[in-house]
């Protein structure tokens, strides 16, 4: 093993041309691009910063691992990231995060830079500017850091327009504390684009008319990312045509340093495409993301270096719209093909990999969510009749009864939904299984068992996490069962959903409250405020 150090310059939002507004790629690009190796097509996972940060320390595509926010911290006995690969291997990891939900979300992912290290002023509950994660950077290699390291250095060119020469005298920074093309991994690269004004997809009244933001758009000019990386023994100056995406960068990582290869991850090595082979990355179909799995408003693309298929599943711009383009001829994606004959057979092959891969994610999702089941329900073989309230996510109500029948065949499985949402599961559910409720709301519930002969055994209802979910709860605890149970995207199973919530928060947020003492104390303030209303209500009843 090889133990190069890694520094990763990572600047937010940035394009891989060069425009006239402050997206443009950096003038340092091309000055670094002599001296490593530039990747000149590179997809990212998902045009938003968490999803595309998840993907990248994961070697999995975001959409696939991503239910909710809380997965962002990532269970190691089921997600390896990059960080705790190296920590495993002697590493320490230093992050330098802009955002404070970034910060706090993704600490398990990015560890932060110890407090001892920080700049004047700062606490975690405020956004860090450029200049604040510059002082931070300097401040930590003046005091001195243990080695090997990994240095993840969060940048945001939006509104800083001088964004280039601080990313360059960073990067002589570490130069000059000893971190150089002998003993350091360098990697400048960008976790999106941003829709370009002069194009369609970049004006503002774009976004107005069809109610988009920037994470919702699957334009090259958002889902194309820079990306350089310089390694000891590297072929300076090298650039490289083929079209790869953001998932590869963990397994490059540890194949340079010379870490065991992780077969489990989607992501593959780019080390020997770097060294001249080109047979060695034979993957043509990249994905593209714009929610999470769980979350409305989903668009797909899959892009090779040609072609792009796009498919806006419950996009606001109506569920199920298709685009296809030739990215060659029309690289401004004017010319949508879908319904060009000519190209029929090439767009039935991308919906064909688009189809694999949700069936892929779909079978991953049940896999998993089975196992997690069967550790923590193990007495659910006693109930003979099961309802599923579909009072969350379809999708994941599909994939809960999946789960279900795949590990208790002998029972009877009900799915109760709202009215006009039948469809959503007649592919996979017998539709005497289904009992659609004719009222506006499924929480106005009072009595569900008049839609049965038989009794209740067992209520499972999947709860947004999103949402409070309150009015729910004691909606569902009225009705007439034998047991109850609340789960979350997870399946992790409650009996006090509202309470177990507040634990698992609070034990998520630990991490970073322990690190922040004046944030601990918010925390906990807050909790006693609300546990003083609710008693102040229940004596006044």
């Amino acid at each position: 093993m090889k133990k190069y150090n890694i520094v990763w310059l990572f600047i937010d939002g940035v394009r891989t041309y060069y425009s006239d507004d402050d997206r443009s790629r950096l003038k340092f690009m091309d000055e670094f691009s002599k001296e490593s190796i530039e990747f000149k097509n590179v997809v990212t996972s998902a045009p938003s910063t968490f999803m595309s940060l998840s993907a990248m320390m994961s070697g999995m595509p975001s959409y696939f691992i991503n239910r909710n926010f809380d997965d962002f911290r990532f269970d190691k006995d089921r997600i390896p990231s990059l960080t705790m690969d190296l920590s495993q291997n002697g590493y320490n990891n230093y992050s330098f995060l802009m955002h404070p939900q970034t910060r706090e979300t993704m600490i398990n992912i990015f560890p932060m830079v110890p407090r001892k290290y920080w700049a004047k002023g700062l606490t975690h509950r405020n956004w860090w500017s450029n200049d604040d994660i510059f002082n931070c950077v300097e401040k930590t290699l003046k005091i001195g850091v243990k080695n090997p390291s990994f240095f993840f250095v969060d940048y945001n060119c939006r509104h800083d327009f001088e964004i280039s020469d601080k990313v360059k005298k960073t990067y002589k920074m570490f130069n000059d504390f000893g971190y150089n093309e002998d003993n350091t991994i360098f990697i400048l690269c960008s976790d999106h684009g941003y829709p370009d004004s002069s194009k369609e997809s970049g004006k503002p009244e774009y976004y107005t008319k069809n109610n988009l933001t920037h994470d919702l758009i699957l334009t090259d000019d958002n889902i194309m990312i820079p990306f350089f990386i310089k390694y000891p023994g590297c072929k300076k100056g090298l650039t490289v045509d083929k079209t790869i995406c953001s998932i590869d960068l963990y397994q490059t990582i540890i194949d340079i340093i010379g870490l065991e290869k992780n077969d489990n991850l989607i992501g593959k090595s780019l080390k020997p495409l770097m060294e001249g082979d080109n047979s060695s990355y034979n993957i043509e179909f990249h994905r593209t993301d714009s929610r999470l799995a769980l979350q409305t408003g989903r668009g797909t693309s899959i892009r090779n270096h040609n072609y792009k298929y796009c498919c806006y599943q419950d996009n606001i711009r109506g569920g199920g719209l298709e685009e296809f383009f030739d990215i060659i001829d029309d690289p401004l994606e004017k010319n949508n093909l879908i319904d060009n004959e000519k190209y029929e057979d090439i767009i039935n092959t991308f919906k064909n990999e688009y189809l694999k891969s949700e069936q892929y994610f779909l079978n991953y999702q049940i896999k998993y969510l089975m196992d997690v089941f069967k550790k923590t329900n193990k007495n659910i073989k006693n109930y003979k009749s099961i309802i599923i309230i579909d009072s969350a996510n379809s999708i994941f109500t599909n994939i809960l009864y999946k789960v279900l029948n795949s590990l208790y065949e002998e029972q009877t499985i009900y799915i109760v939904t709202i009215a006009n949402k039948k469809e959503d599961f007649i592919k996979d559910v017998n539709e005497e299984f289904i009992i659609e409720v004719n009222i506006e709301n499924l929480h106005q519930i009072q009595k569900l068992d008049v839609f049965l002969e038989s009794k209740i055994d067992l209520i499972i209802t999947p709860l947004d996490p999103v949402k409070k979910n309150k009015n729910l709860i004691s909606k569902i605890k009225k009705i007439s069962s034998k047991d109850k149970m609340f789960v979350d995207y997870n399946l992790a199973g409650y009996k006090q959903p509202v309470l177990a919530s507040e634990i698992k928060r609070f034990r998520a947020a630990w991490p970073f409250l322990k690190q922040e003492p004046l944030a601990f104390l918010h925390y906990m303030y807050k909790i006693f405020i609300g546990a003083f209303r609710r008693l102040k209500r229940l004596f006044l009843k």
